[in-house]
């Protein structure tokens, strides 16, 4: 890694933060703890919560089911039909992750988590985070899409990658707009909202206290920290685990 930013909360207070390294491998131009990064599968717990202020608000179920939602099913695959939200954000829906079906079906599967909300409001999934996430927790930072460019002097971290059998790291390459905004929702590794870490806590303090402070309701803000099947894995957004 060229750099490596870090904080640390605990009391619903920033303890420390630090940040040391370069924004680009060879390139001396330093990572600062005011600098956004992405920051990951973590746009996925975003998603779900923007599924959890939909249905706050009785727009939105989390039995909606993907028939539900398009009057072209008959086009789809049949088995899916009665896949409900729910199941696609906990990654219950059937859907196995094997070479040919990702390489075939997954992105067009799981991408219907979002694609749901988006026909249910008629907004895009941008606008949507931008008014449920970023307005209301007021994310100042925050952006959607990579932070970085292909610049040797770049205004903000720049995504690597390290190949196989290499022990050189080199710039992950731009993706395509229609990618792009497929990544957005899924963010697979890529992770394409971006903010600072500062800004980040305001997220996860959303969360930690959610019932107390009205923006989930107190049944949403419990739902979204358990686990969709017994009491450890996979839950909305994140992975649930229960330690002593």
């Amino acid at each position: 890694m060229p750099g490596l930013s870090a904080l640390a909360l605990g009391n619903d207070k920033i303890l420390g933060q630090g940040a040391n390294g370069y924004r680009r491998q060879d390139y001396l131009s330093p990572l600062l703890i005011s600098d956004p990064v992405n920051i990951g599968s973590y746009s996925k717990w975003m998603t779900v919560t923007l599924a959890g202020r939909l249905v706050d608000r009785k727009q939105l179920s989390w039995s909606t089911q993907i028939h539900e939602c398009f009057p072209n099913y008959n086009t789809f695959n049949s088995a899916f039909r009665n896949v409900t939200v729910e199941q696609l954000l906990a990654h219950c829906a059937g859907i196995q992750k094997t070479t040919t079906f990702f390489n075939h079906y997954d992105l067009v599967f799981i991408y219907q988590q979002a694609l749901m909300m988006e026909y249910i409001t008629g907004q895009e999934w941008e606008s949507l985070i931008h008014e449920h996430i970023f307005i209301p927790l007021q994310i100042t930072s925050a952006r959607i899409g990579p932070v970085y460019d292909e610049n040797l002097l770049p205004k903000a971290p720049i995504g690597h990658e390290l190949p196989v059998n290499s022990t050189k790291p080199i710039l992950r390459s731009m993706l395509t707009p229609h990618i792009l905004h497929v990544e957005y929702a899924l963010s697979a590794p890529f992770g394409f909202v971006a903010c600072t870490l500062h800004d980040w806590t305001k997220f996860l303090y959303a969360h930690i206290i959610g019932k107390t402070t009205g923006y989930l309701s107190k049944d949403t803000a419990a739902k979204l920290k358990r686990p969709y099947i017994s009491v450890d894995g996979d839950g909305l957004g994140v992975v649930v685990y229960n330690r002593a």
